[in-house]
């Protein structure tokens, strides 16, 4: 959607190892990179705390911190992410590009108003410290707008200014929190501070590149509300995927294996870990999918329906048709055995 099969098409195109690999690479970024960058950005946290010798409350109640916000973020953007990119995709279509920048701005504000009034409301009951309440909130505020962000950084086709951004993240946060421990500053506020920092640096990287291939507007920020309503089962879709993704881990937060961190902070170690391994497993199958779907199989499918509305023969529809049902079930059959 919004060109980037088109834009993959020609990665694939290019010969050589090297190419094949920086394909598939963007299409990663593209399809999982936000949960992809939490599982990196925690595996990295868990290892600087088990170098830097905090303890095992400090590190378990920094891992549920980050999970937590991580988690809430991703659920509460998914609500917009599908009908959003739908608005964007029509709006390309149309060559109405001053009306994306403007909806951005306002989806994003109404998902910092209605998830942070959610998440600031379970913060003060959570059992932490009021430091690191405003540091989750600061936390969450930031990923909201780089999640919120993805949808519109697909449609600048810039693939390599995206995954700079997400390495850039990790590697700032991990780099800033080290120094901060070395300096004396207590491991759970001194993680979150270098977290903080350097997803705002990703935030500041990606609404740059927005502003550069956007132009700016007067129309009104709320105009892809329509699309909302038009499209609610849509939004609902997303929501619900996203719930179907993290709902097991919630139950086991609860189930007789959970683990009591502090206060309404709880965890279960057993089970989040290989469900992070398992998560890894299906990246593989998902790119390939998507590559699938977006490089071979859109080609023939956008031909067979083209002939419709040029009023084409009924033999070249037949044969179109036959065309893409073939190499459909060659790439389910590829995706499968990959």
């Amino acid at each position: 959607m919004a060109g980037i099969g088109f834009e993959l098409k020609k990665l694939f195109q290019k010969r050589g190892l090297a190419a094949t690999v920086r394909a598939y690479g963007y299409a990663g970024v593209i399809c999982t990179g936000p949960m992809l960058l939490g599982i990196v950005l925690l595996v990295g946290v868990s290892f600087l705390c088990d170098q830097t010798g905090a303890t095992r409350h400090n590190r378990e109640l920094l891992i549920c911190m980050i999970t937590y916000t991580l988690l809430v973020s991703l659920t509460v953007t998914s609500f917009f992410s599908m009908v959003v990119t739908r608005y964007i995709a029509d709006m390309l279509y149309e060559e109405r590009h001053e009306a994306i920048l403007s909806s951005f701005w306002g989806s994003t504000g109404i998902l910092l108003v209605v998830g942070g009034i959610m998440y600031g409301i379970f913060l003060m009951f959570s059992g932490i410290n009021l430091i690191d309440q405003f540091l989750c909130l600061e936390f969450f505020g930031e990923l909201i707008v780089t999640w919120n962000a993805m949808s519109y950084l697909t449609a600048i086709k810039d693939y390599k200014g995206i995954l700079i951004s997400f390495v850039t993240a990790v590697f700032v946060s991990l780099i800033v929190g080290f120094l901060l421990i070395i300096i004396g500053i207590p491991h759970v506020e001194g993680m979150m501070i270098a977290v903080t920092i350097g997803y705002g640096i990703m935030l500041l990287w990606d609404v740059t590149l927005l502003y550069r291939y956007f132009p700016q507007s007067e129309m009104s920020a709320f105009s892809f509300l329509r699309w909302v309503d038009e499209f609610l089962p849509l939004a609902f879709t997303g929501l619900f995927t996203n719930i179907g993704l993290f709902t097991h881990l919630v139950i086991m937060w609860f189930s007789p294996i959970h683990v009591h961190v502090q206060g309404l902070f709880y965890g279960a170690p057993y089970h989040d870990v290989p469900a992070m391994i398992a998560y890894l497993t299906i990246l593989i199958t998902t790119v390939n999918f998507v590559v699938s779907v977006e490089v071979n199989f859109y080609p023939k499918y956008r031909n067979y329906y083209s002939l419709f509305n040029d009023k084409g023969e009924i033999k070249d529809i037949l044969q179109a048709g036959q065309e893409m049902r073939k190499v459909l079930n060659m790439e389910l059959k590829y995706t499968a055995l990959k």
